[in-house]
């Protein structure tokens, strides 16, 4: 599935698209609307790790990272924290159910080369499994959270770590002594 947007009376609007195939070839299907599209551009020049304490990545988990990266490219892009609430003017991000709104509809965000969005969010904090490096760079891109080289390579290196550990301890889960 992917994001498309179209054109109606100048606004972009976006839609989760399926390609299918009938008889006659390839068709596309839309599987849902996401929202308004709104281009915003970056208002801070930050890098992830330029606040964080040196034992960042040591210290947490992949789903620690995750969510501050998520909120540290809103923040980047002028949404400031209020309470479980990240806000840019009308528009506000639910840190509980990750979800971004503005006055109570759904809206998609076109930031560096991705649609930020429920959708794209969601997938991004979800199950991996296989190839989770190649599905952590697209899950990342898609959603439009952008990280440097050596952070997506330590970020990998924390997620297989972690899948790892979860792995292990559902296998010994009905182990008994």
């Amino acid at each position: 599935m992917f994001i498309r947007t179209k054109k109606i009376k100048g606004n972009d609007y976006a839609y989760l698209v399926e390609n299918t195939w009938t008889n006659s070839g390839s068709r596309q299907k839309a599987k849902g609307y996401l929202g308004r599209v709104y281009a915003i551009s970056p208002c801070k020049d930050e890098t992830f790790l330029a606040k964080k304490e040196q034992d960042y990545l040591v210290t947490r988990k992949f789903s620690e990272i995750l969510n501050d990266l998520i909120y540290f490219e809103l923040q980047r892009h002028g949404f400031e924290k209020k309470g479980q609430v990240l806000e840019n003017k009308d528009m506000s991000f639910d840190v509980k159910d990750m979800s971004i709104k503005k006055k109570g509809k759904p809206v998609v965000l076109k930031i560096n080369q991705g649609f930020f969005c429920n959708q794209t969010v969601s997938t991004a904090c979800s199950n991996y499994s296989g190839d989770m490096a190649y599905q952590l760079a697209e899950r990342l891109t898609a959603a439009g959270i952008g990280i440097d080289q050596a952070m997506f390579v330590e970020l990998v290196a924390k997620l297989k770590a972690d899948h790892n550990d979860k792995d292990i301890k559902e296998e010994f889960k009905d182990f008994y002594y």
